[in-house]
């Protein structure tokens, strides 16, 4: 586990670094710019994936977050994932623009993650609550990451 969120954060790295480039030009992304944003930001969900896999005992498990009505049933076959379900109605960024996000999801959201796993695996015994909770916050950052990567993809986004 210690080594899939070293792979994410080093995955969100690449999301800013990539941002960065599609903007260094005109301000603006652009096909090949919102491909490989895109294309970073599917790696941050696998990973999340592959760490909410290692604390499942079945090939299907559920993330979601009730309050916003998202729930997803996610099937793990081999090293592959497909998920089915709802994201909710209300599917827009909080913040106004991706960059808010993006600092958002790296100053905040992302060291919540790595403090709260740090604080659990202390004595190397994981509580069913501990898990709950780190599935909980492992969970609203994937629905952000989904929610996101969808309005790139859309031109909503850029």
């Amino acid at each position: 586990p210690v080594e899939i969120l070293r792979k994410l954060v080093s995955s969100f790295v690449e999301v800013q670094r990539s941002y960065g480039i599609a903007l260094q030009s005109d301000g603006r992304m652009h096909g090949h710019e919102r491909f490989d944003l895109i294309s970073h930001l599917d790696g941050c969900m696998d990973l999340i994936i592959t760490m909410r896999a290692r604390f499942e005992v079945n090939e299907v498990f559920v993330m979601a977050t009730p309050e916003l009505g998202r729930r997803l049933q996610i099937h793990i076959d081999f090293d592959r994932w497909r998920a089915t379900g709802s994201l909710g109605e209300r599917r827009d960024l909080k913040a106004n623009s991706f960059r808010m996000w993006l600092d958002r999801m790296t100053k905040e959201r992302l060291p919540l993650v790595l403090k709260y796993f740090g604080e659990i695996s202390r004595d190397g015994v994981f509580t069913p609550q501990e898990l709950a909770g780190l599935a909980k916050l492992l969970d609203r950052l994937f629905f952000s990451i989904v929610i996101v990567r969808e309005e790139i993809a859309s031109g909503e986004v850029g």
